[in-house]
């Protein structure tokens, strides 16, 4: 745990947190995805994993809802998407209840060595998988499931849909909304279970508030730098995200194996 001399530890930890949280939703903001990514791991310097989770829950559904309205005045609707977020508060519901049950470390090398097969499909002989798009219903059910399975056991929904998302070609502004949309859906079916075990009371909920405020006021100010982001920093950002969720997960995995 990150400490600083001559600072309570609880000061020290709700500073680094509203930090934490700004930063994430900063970037969050800017790309249009990557909160719970950015957010998750370094409020697990200050907190179990768990605890991590519950107070980053309430802000990473503010930061969605609000990059989802953001987008509003897109052309492409994300209608046709619903059934992707339906599918993955099934995942999650299962997902979440794994977590509570079980270890997530097998569920990281698993999402771990899906990532890294799909950034090096090209040197693996692998092409487009071009059924994605010819069975978009079949598609849907299988990465929604995926999804939400992975987001409920590691709290890292993001790479899943971003490998779904890349292969059908869906443009970069719908995809952002559409990630948005399965996120709030997962987040909140992680609230209603987290709060029905009593997980998500009294000092969680308060802290969870707190960083959802700095939350708002930080995305808003995002929003400012994102037509600074052009497609194709935009596609190297997609491809650097995923190098560090798959050695991060994989860290995590051998720490705790």
């Amino acid at each position: 745990m990150l400490r600083y001399p001559g600072m309570d530890i609880n000061q020290f930890a709700v500073i680094f947190s509203i930090l934490a949280v700004a930063l994430s939703a900063f970037i969050h903001a800017a790309f249009g995805f990557g909160f719970p990514m950015t957010a998750t791991p370094l409020l697990a310097l200050q907190f179990d994993v768990q605890t991590a989770i519950l107070y980053s829950l309430l802000p990473t559904m503010v930061v969605n809802i609000i990059t989802i309205w953001y987008g509003r005045n897109n052309k492409s609707s994300i209608l046709p998407f619903i059934p992707l977020a339906l599918y993955s508060i099934l995942g999650t519901i299962i997902g979440t209840q794994l977590l509570i049950s079980f270890s997530p470390e097998p569920f990281r090398l698993f999402l771990a060595i899906i990532i890294l097969i799909y950034l090096f499909k090209d040197k693996l002989a692998m092409h487009k998988i071009l059924w994605l798009k010819k069975r978009q219903k079949v598609s849907m059910l299988i990465f929604g499931l995926l999804a939400g399975l992975v987001s409920g056991t590691t709290n890292i929904m993001i790479p899943v849909l971003l490998i779904y998302l890349s292969e059908i070609e869906v443009e970069r502004n719908l995809m952002i909304r559409v990630m948005n949309l399965c996120f709030f859906s997962a987040k909140i079916t992680q609230v209603i279970q987290f709060s029905a075990i009593g997980l998500l009371a009294g000092e969680s909920l308060n802290i969870s508030f707190l960083l959802s405020v700095v939350a708002i006021i930080s995305i808003f100010i995002g929003f400012h730098f994102r037509h600074l982001i052009h497609d194709q920093l935009f596609d190297r950002f997609l491809r650097l995200s995923l190098y560090i969720m798959a050695i991060m997960l994989v860290i995590q995995f051998l720490i705790n194996f």
